[in-house]
């Protein structure tokens, strides 16, 4: 072991286009949040695990214990061992990627500790972080894996030989975040909608091309700027998000209450069912935007691509 101790950061994300239709091979766009998770790990004092959110402490459960324990295999360490302390500062388990930037701050550090440098450090960071995600997600996409790193914009889409990530150059802009109902299931959100395409291939299966022709428009509009077009199209995918019915009354509520207020666009992110939504504002309107949504839940401002204050 070359470190007696190191931190490292792993980063959020933000699903603006292609929730659901990307597990059926289509496209979505994310961008990584400058919020997301710092872990200090250390071989010095008593050994303890901590983790400090946004909400103040959290006890470690036996879930995040496994996730860890699978991760730190990955480097032939024993967490029992170390002095593990987490600070989150987005909103866990909303469909912000929470876990995946905590595994993949404690991933890095642990290479760190280790020692490890280049291609090396990139391929056990990678093999530990899919080895914790799959507790939380079964198989996940690799789009929060992705977004973890800290890259910005990007389209992602798997073809069925991998996935495939294309890099976005997009303009920063002022995006809102608000978490305006309990968090709720991914995987049951993730059955629900396969369930009513083993209903309806037909119907289904022609809306989730309409999923990834949007996605597809999205990431153009984004690349160019072209926020009032990029609105028009966050607010035509939360229309098909409601048609496969992973929409609920408080995220409609909080989509229109942005629309009303001025903003651009508004939908869902994440996997629906609760948790939050994402807001375009325009660029003279984001505190009219911000104030509308403050009544329903807690409002986070993001300039993306780059920093994030994380205010609420």
């Amino acid at each position: 072991m070359t470190n007696d101790s190191a931190t490292a950061r792993g980063h959020g994300k933000l699903i603006v286009f292609g929730e659901h239709s990307v597990v059926y091979q289509r496209t979505a766009v994310a961008c990584s949040l400058a919020g997301g998770v710092r872990a200090n790990l250390s071989t010095m004092g008593s050994p303890s695990f901590h983790l400090q959110t946004i909400n103040g402490a959290l006890e470690v459960d036996e879930r995040v214990r496994q996730a860890a324990d699978r991760l730190f295999s990955t480097f032939q360490l024993d967490p029992k061992q170390l002095t593990i302390d987490v600070q989150v500062d987005i909103p866990l388990g909303v469909g912000l990627g929470s876990s995946a930037a905590m595994a993949t701050a404690m991933a890095k550090a642990a290479a760190d500790l280790k020692g490890l440098e280049g291609a090396a450090q990139r391929a056990a960071v990678d093999k530990a972080v899919s080895a914790s995600e799959a507790v939380f997600h079964g198989t996940p996409s690799g789009i929060d894996q992705r977004a973890a790193r800290g890259e910005g914009f990007f389209a992602f889409r798997s073809n069925g030989e991998g996935p495939r990530f294309q890099p976005l150059d997009v303009p920063s802009n002022t995006w809102l975040v608000a978490r305006v109902a309990p968090a709720s299931s991914t995987a049951r959100m993730v059955q629900s909608v396969r369930r009513l395409r083993d209903g309806h291939p037909r119907l289904i299966e022609g809306l989730l091309d309409e999923f990834g022709a949007v996605a597809d428009a999205g990431a153009e509009a984004l690349a160019d700027g072209d926020w009032p077009r990029v609105g028009e199209l966050m607010n035509i995918n939360q229309g098909l998000l409601s048609a496969l019915g992973v929409s609920t009354e408080v995220l409609e509520r909080a989509c229109y209450a942005a629309r009303d207020a001025g903003a651009l666009g508004a939908k869902l992110t994440g996997a629906g069912g609760g948790g939050c939504i994402v807001a375009l504002p325009d660029a003279d309107n984001v505190e009219d935007v911000k104030q509308a949504l403050e009544p329903l839940g807690d409002v986070y401002r993001h300039d993306l691509p780059g920093q994030s204050d994380n205010q609420r």
